[in-house]
């Protein structure tokens, strides 16, 4: 089947954008008993280009995708232009699926694994990686209402239960040239700057086991968690030299504190 779309609209901003016409759709599909095979699916447009196909058998088959946005700046999101492109493959069996997506937009990119497990059950169970390439954190700044300044790379890994709500992220991550147009904050974040994280929820229960910011001036650390509705954390900051916040102070400074709480609710 082939088509063109003129005049699309759904009351959405920023879908409306993308189907800007004229928007072409073409599709090659068969259906042979369970197996469904798309040889062919395209859609294309002045502000999207989308090609894709597979074959779906049972709670298995292959699929991919690849997407690309001329120009991010038509879905007016403040700040943010250039083009976009998105890669995908998924492969599964027996309702166990595994998929590869690769994100590029301008200098950010984004390069991940993910495994799902009872997808078609709708009783999902999964985890996954991720590479994260931030770029130039100024292109986010009117995002934040901060002059933002650097770049962050990071490395994280997580998994989700939909049915038990259990969920589990650890990431560790470095930056660079980072400000927030602060003048003690900046102070802080100059040169290299480190961070991690390891934090569950189990049960209901949520366990943070560390929260680590680390630039060249500073050390932050957090770690705690809340069992039945009452919990505690441990926060911890070490300053290497007072100068760097206070005129006409030096020296170092170690702070720690403990948070403790009862839901009353």
């Amino acid at each position: 089947a082939d088509g063109i779309g003129m005049g699309l609209s759904i009351g959405h901003p920023q879908a409306d954008a993308l189907m800007s016409s004229p928007l072409s759709l073409a599709v090659t599909a068969a259906r042979d008993g369970d197996t469904i095979s798309v040889d062919r699916l395209y859609l294309r447009g002045t502000a999207i280009n989308v090609t894709g196909g597979g074959q779906i058998e049972g709670d298995g088959g292959t699929m991919s995708f690849d997407a690309e946005l001329p120009e991010l700046a038509l879905l007016e999101i403040p700040s943010l232009s250039g083009p976009v492109s998105l890669k995908a493959d998924l492969e599964g069996e027996d309702d166990l699926w595994n998929a590869n997506v690769h994100l590029v937009s301008n200098e950010a990119t984004v390069v991940g694994t993910a495994q799902v497990d009872k997808l078609m059950a709708g009783e999902i169970d999964a985890s996954g990686s991720a590479r994260i390439e931030t770029g130039r954190l100024s292109r986010f700044a009117p995002l934040v209402g901060m002059p933002l300044t650097g770049q962050i790379g990071l490395d994280a890994n997580g998994r989700y239960n939909a049915v038990s709500g259990d969920a589990a992220l650890t990431a560790n991550g470095s930056g660079s040239g980072l400000s927030v147009g602060i003048e003690q904050a900046d102070a802080l974040l100059a040169g290299a700057l480190t961070l991690a994280v390891d934090a569950s929820r189990t049960d209901g229960d949520i366990q943070i086991q560390t929260a680590r910011l680390q630039p060249n001036q500073v050390a932050l650390h957090a770690e705690g968690g809340m069992t039945d509705g009452a919990g505690r954390f441990d926060l911890t900051c070490g300053l290497t030299d007072l100068a760097s916040l206070l005129e006409g102070l030096s020296g170092p400074l170690d702070l720690r504190a403990a948070i403790e709480g009862q839901d009353q609710t």
